[in-house]
């Protein structure tokens, strides 16, 4: 049966290494002795190109843009970290560190531990499967995204933690044997691909516009649509529930002020 787990071996242990050289971005991080009122707050930040994305020690991208003009008009100190999105979710479920993300998706159930800006900051209308060109025949016969799971032969890859749809997040749920959601990051998800390692992921068509042109093995790649997957995901600011409410409260007249969209479902959860 197909296994990630030695591949990954060598990932994580370069991931550690990496967190290392950037721990200069983190050394003035609010722990979880910091008293709840705090001028300073953690934003992890995983690489997601072209939305954000860590280079040469800086932070980049539009979605590092609208965070800093937020918490600017806020009047909240920011403290960047480069931290994988596994980890960034670990630290939302264990709600011990104040922190807020650059944008999750938002689902009841990440509702009951997260707390959420309940205020749209991005919305995502269309997702791509990526899948080898080499494989393409053997998706020929599939046209949702369903077929494709249910099909053992097909390995899917994904990350951990991240919201994909009700039918992918399910399959990660079940624990299928071909399906792994232990990519460190969507890109690495698509390179897996290009590599041999996997069939298929799902990512959206912003970052697939970007491997096109930024990753040379993306060659080896094509996007596939599906019919009928309608998939709309909302985007919003997650937060630690060690984040005060107050805080909470800050963030949320500061996007009303810049003209962010309410989104009245994660009023609700709150």
């Amino acid at each position: 049966m197909f296994t990630f787990r030695k591949y990954f071996a060598g990932a994580f242990a370069l991931g550690a290494l990496c967190m290392g050289m950037f721990s200069v971005q983190a050394q003035n991080v609010p722990d979880a002795d910091t008293p709840r009122e705090h001028s300073k707050l953690l934003i992890p930040m995983y690489d997601y190109p072209p939305m954000q994305y860590f280079r040469d020690g800086n932070f980049y991208g539009e979605y590092v843009e609208r965070l800093r003009a937020i918490l600017a008009k806020a009047d909240v100190d920011p403290v960047w970290a480069n931290i994988p999105m596994t980890a960034e979710s670990e630290m939302l479920d264990d709600g011990v560190r104040p922190l807020c993300t650059t944008g999750r998706v938002f689902t009841q159930e990440r509702a009951k531990t997260w707390q959420y800006v309940p205020y749209l900051f991005d919305t995502y209308t269309e997702t791509v499967l990526v899948i080898s060109k080499s494989a393409k025949s053997r998706f020929a016969d599939h046209k949702s995204i369903t077929s494709i799971i249910q099909d053992q032969t097909l390995r899917g890859v994904f990350v951990r933690k991240n919201f994909y749809g009700q039918e992918i997040n399910k399959a990660i749920d079940m624990n299928l044997p071909w399906i792994s959601p232990d990519a460190p990051s969507s890109r690495h998800a698509a390179m897996m691909i290009a590599a041999g390692r996997a069939d298929y992921t799902r990512i959206t068509s912003g970052m697939w516009e970007n491997l096109k042109t930024e990753e040379p093995a993306a060659e080896h790649l094509e996007a596939m649509r599906l019919q009928n997957d309608d998939t709309i995901l909302h985007i919003l600011i997650a937060c630690s529930s060690a984040v005060p409410g107050s805080t909470i409260e800050r963030i949320s007249d500061a996007m009303k002020a810049l003209g962010y969209q309410h989104y009245p479902e994660a009023d609700q959860s709150r």
